[in-house]
C-alpha cells in the first residue's frame, strides 16, 4: 500500500511512456511528476508488442495524453543481451530469445556487429550509447507503422511522439 496518497488519485496524465521495466529507471521519479500524471508502461528493453501498443493507444485515445516519450536508457539489459549474442537463441527461455531478437532487429546488424569481436566493456561508452539510442528511434517509428490509431494522431496534430535516453551516472535525459 502506497502511504500518503490521502484519498483518491485521479489519473489525467499528459504524456504516455515507453520505458524500460529497469528498477532504476522510475519515469515518474525521473522526472518528478505525482501519481496519475504520468501513463507508464514498461517493458524490458522498451520494445513494442501487442500489449505495450494497446497500452498507448489507451493513453492517446481514452486518456488523451498528448505527448508519447519512448524511453530508453544506459546499461540496459536487453540492449547488453542483444549485443552480447549473435544470435538471440539460447537467450534462457524462448520469451527472453524473442525480446532479444526483438532489440537486435530495432538495433540493426550493422550495430551489432561491431560487438561480436568482444563483450562491452562498459555501459556508458559511446559505443553502447549508439545501440540504445537505435533502439529508441526504430521503436518510435514502429510505433507509427504499427498503430494507425498514433499515426492519425501524430497526423492531426495533437499528439507528438519524442525519443529520450536516460543517464545513470547524470540522472538527465537527453531528448531527440
Amino acid at each position: 500500500m502506497v502511504s500518503g496518497l490521502g484519498g483518491k488519485v485521479h489519473q489525467h496524465p499528459n504524456t504516455v511512456v515507453l520505458s524500460c521495466s529497469d528498477s532504476r529507471v522510475p519515469p515518474e521519479i525521473i522526472f518528478d511528476q505525482a501519481l496519475g500524471s504520468l501513463f507508464v508502461i514498461r517493458v524490458a528493453g522498451n520494445i513494442l508488442s501487442s500489449e505495450t501498443l494497446a497500452s498507448t493507444e489507451c493513453g492517446v485515445v481514452k486518456l488523451e495524453a498528448r505527448l508519447i516519450l519512448i524511453l530508453g536508457h544506459e546499461s540496459c539489459g536487453a540492449i547488453q543481451a542483444a549485443l552480447a549474442r549473435p544470435s538471440a537463441e539460447g537467450a534462457g527461455s524462448d520469451h527472453l530469445s524473442a525480446l532479444i531478437f526483438k532489440v537486435q532487429r530495432n538495433i540493426d546488424a550493422s550495430t551489432q556487429s561491431d560487438f561480436e569481436s568482444g563483450p562491452v566493456v562498459s555501459a556508458h561508452d559511446e559505443k553502447f550509447r549508439l545501440p540504445a539510442q537505435r533502439n529508441v528511434s526504430a521503436v518510435s517509428a514502429d510505433l507509427l507503422i504499427r498503430s494507425s490509431v498514433v499515426q492519425d494522431a501524430v497526423g492531426s496534430g495533437p499528439v507528438k511522439i519524442v525519443q529520450g535516453l536516460y543517464s545513470l551516472e547524470t540522472e538527465r535525459v537527453e531528448f531527440w
